[in-house]
C-alpha cells in the first residue's frame, strides 16, 4: 500500500507538472491561512480553536476564451487546529471498588501539512486595471507530514510532546472537497482570498488563505 501511494503522489505531482509547462500563464504565491474544523461524528466537541499557517506554490492558467481560464496549483499548505479543555477516562477506585472518573488537562496544536491541487474555473469580471477575478472549482490534498505539540497535565504532571504525524492508510493522507475564492490583479501581481471546505476526514475542514501571487510568463499578451 505505502508503494502505491508513493507511485499515486508522484504521478499527481507530475501530471500537474506537466500541465504547468503547457500554461498560458504561470507563477508564484505565498499566503497565510486560518483553518478551523468541525467533526462530523458528534454533535459538538467544545475548545476546538483556529489555526493558522503558511502557504507555498506555483500556478498555471489556461486560456479558455478572453475573460475564461482554467487555473491549477501546487501548493505546500498547513492545515489543522488547536484544542484545549478536559478529557475524562474511567477508573476503579482502589479503596471502594467504585467506577469513578479521573479527568486531565490537554493543550493540543495539531498541524498536517499537504500538498494541495486545486483545479478551478476562474473568470475575470472586469478588463480595467484593477481586473476583479473569481475561482470556483474542487481540490484534493495528499497529507506529507506534520507534527501533533502540546502538553497534557494529570495529577499534578506536566508532559510535554511534539509528535510527528502519521498516517495509517491511503485514506488518511487525501483530502478532497471544494473551493471558491475572489481576487485583484494588478498588473503581474494578484492577492486573493479562497474558501476551502473539505469534506474527506472524519471533520469537516474550514480553511480561508490570504495569498500573494506573481505572474512570471504571461504569453496571452505576447501573442497580442
Amino acid at each position: 500500500m505505502r508503494k502505491k501511494f508513493i507511485k499515486l503522489c508522484i504521478f499527481l505531482i507530475l501530471l500537474n507538472l506537466n500541465s504547468i509547462s503547457y500554461a498560458q500563464t504561470f507563477g508564484v504565491k505565498t499566503g497565510f491561512s486560518i483553518t478551523h474544523s468541525t467533526f462530523k461524528d458528534f454533535n459538538k466537541i467544545d475548545n476546538i480553536y483556529f489555526n493558522t499557517g503558511l502557504s507555498l506554490g506555483v500556478t498555471a492558467e489556461f486560456l479558455i476564451n478572453k475573460n475564461l481560464f482554467f487555473e491549477t496549483d501546487i501548493s505546500i499548505i498547513k492545515k489543522g487546529y488547536r484544542y484545549q479543555g478536559f478529557s475524562y477516562f474511567p477508573v476503579i477506585d482502589e479503596n471502594t471498588g467504585e467506577l469513578v472518573y479521573n479527568h486531565f488537562y490537554n493543550k493540543d496544536k495539531i498541524s498536517p501539512i499537504f500538498i494541495n491541487i486545486p483545479l478551478k474555473m476562474k473568470i475575470f469580471f472586469t478588463n480595467n486595471k484593477p481586473k476583479i477575478f473569481g475561482v470556483l472549482g474542487p481540490y484534493i490534498g495528499i497529507g506529507i507530514g506534520g507534527k501533533i505539540k502540546g502538553k497534557s497535565i494529570y495529577n499534578g504532571v506536566v508532559d510535554n510532546y511534539d509528535i510527528k504525524i502519521k498516517y495509517n492508510s491511503l485514506g488518511d493522507r487525501i483530502d478532497y472537497g471544494l473551493n471558491a475564492g475572489i481576487g485583484l490583479e494588478i498588473n503581474s501581481f494578484q492577492i486573493s482570498t479562497l474558501y476551502e471546505l473539505g469534506i474527506a476526514n472524519t471533520y469537516f475542514e474550514n480553511y480561508f488563505s490570504l495569498t500573494l501571487g506573481y505572474k512570471f510568463i504571461d504569453l496571452k499578451n505576447k501573442q497580442k
